[in-house]
C-alpha cells in the first residue's frame, strides 16, 4: 500500500468518514496482485484492524500475507467445476445429488425438463416431487426400495416408470 493510502485510511477512520466507521465493522480486508522482481505476479491479502479506540494500541494494525497458492487452488477448482458441469449437462439422462437425510435435492441436471417437463428449480424446491411422479403401478415397489436402501445405505438400483408433467409415461433406470 502506498504510504499515502495508510494515512488516508487512518484519517478517514479518525474523522468518521470511513464506510466502516460507526457501523460496528472494525476490520477491512483487501486482496490484490503485486509484481515481483522476477517479473511474476503474486496475490496478497491485507487485513486492516481499526484499534484507534484501544489506548494500548492507538492505531490501525495491518497484517499482510501471500495468498498466491490459495488463489491458484480456487481457480483450479472453478475450472474443474466448469468441466464437470459441462460433462454432466451433456449426458442424455438426469443426474442428481440427493441428501442422505431428508431427501433434499441440491443439484439436478437440466435434462429433467426434457424428460419430465419440470425445471431443475422446481424439483429442488419440492423434495417430494420426484417420488410423486412415480407411476401408480410402480409406486409401492419404488417406495419400499427407497425405504430399504435409506435404512441400509445400499445404492438404489431399479427400473420404474414415471409420469411426466404432460402425462407421458417415461421409463427410467437408477
Amino acid at each position: 500500500m502506498p504510504p499515502t493510502s495508510g494515512t488516508r485510511t487512518t484519517r478517514s477512520w479518525r474523522s468518521g468518514s470511513s464506510p466502516t466507521c460507526g457501523t460496528g465493522l472494525e476490520e477491512a480486508t483487501a486482496e490484490f496482485r503485486v509484481g515481483r522482481r522476477d517479473g511474476s505476479w503474486g496475490w496478497f491479502e491485507i487485513i486492516a484492524t481499526n484499534l484507534l479506540g484501544d489506548p494500548s494500541v492507538g492505531g490501525v494494525v495491518v497484517n499482510a500475507r501471500e495468498i498466491t497458492e490459495r488463489k491458484a487452488a480456487e481457480a483450479a477448482l472453478r475450472e474443474a467445476e466448469a468441466r464437470y458441469r459441462a460433462l454432466v449437462e451433456q449426458v442424455p439422462g438426469v443426474i442428481y445429488v440427493e441428501a442422505l437425510a431428508g431427501g433434499a435435492i441440491p443439484y439436478i441436471s437440466p435434462q429433467v425438463q426434457t424428460l419430465l417437463g419440470y425445471r431443475p428449480e422446481e424439483v429442488r424446491a419440492d423434495a417430494g416431487l420426484w417420488i410423486s411422479r412415480v407411476h401408480p403401478d410402480d409406486y409401492e415397489r419404488v417406495a419400499a426400495e427407497v425405504q430399504r436402501t435409506d435404512a441400509t445405505g445400499e445404492p438404489f438400483r431399479m427400473e420404474y416408470r414415471m409420469v411426466a408433467r404432460d402425462g407421458r409415461v417415461v421409463w427410467g433406470s437408477q
